[in-house]
């Protein structure tokens, strides 16, 4: 199945072979200047609700995220949903749309088109923009 992931260009988690999603800040390189302040920050709190951007932790359907797993969604209309407002910011610092085929069985599906999927059993397709 294609699973769809925000993930930033350059940037990727310590000790990670992927890119870093869009709330993470702990990245080399470090992100541009500003990103922290005028998109992580402001986002994270944005989508601290409990309705329609759930974590996976807060997930009943997921019920966490394990470590060899990182978060996507399962369609682009889905990602377009989740991240809607914050998209033009994404794009302007950095982040692009990663496009993952990923056996099923290595992905768990949540709420709101949200899913979780083992990054070592998936097969980059294509990236894509970010668009507003």
């Amino acid at each position: 199945m294609h699973v769809f992931r925000v993930a930033h260009s350059v940037s990727k988690r310590h000790g990670e072979s992927y890119y870093a999603g869009p709330y993470s800040r702990w990245v080399e390189p470090a992100l541009p200047e500003g990103t922290e302040k005028y998109l992580i920050n402001p986002m994270g709190i944005d989508h601290s609700d409990f309705d329609e951007h759930r974590s996976p932790n807060e997930c009943p359907t997921l019920r966490g995220i394990r470590p060899w797993e990182v978060c996507g969604l399962v369609s682009r209309e889905a990602l377009n949903k989740w991240f809607q407002g914050w998209r033009g910011l994404l794009a302007r610092y950095g982040y692009r749309v990663y496009v993952f085929d990923v056996p099923k069985e290595y992905v768990r599906v949540g709420e709101n088109g949200q899913c979780v999927f083992e990054i070592s059993a998936a097969t980059l397709v294509r990236t894509e923009e970010v668009t507003a």
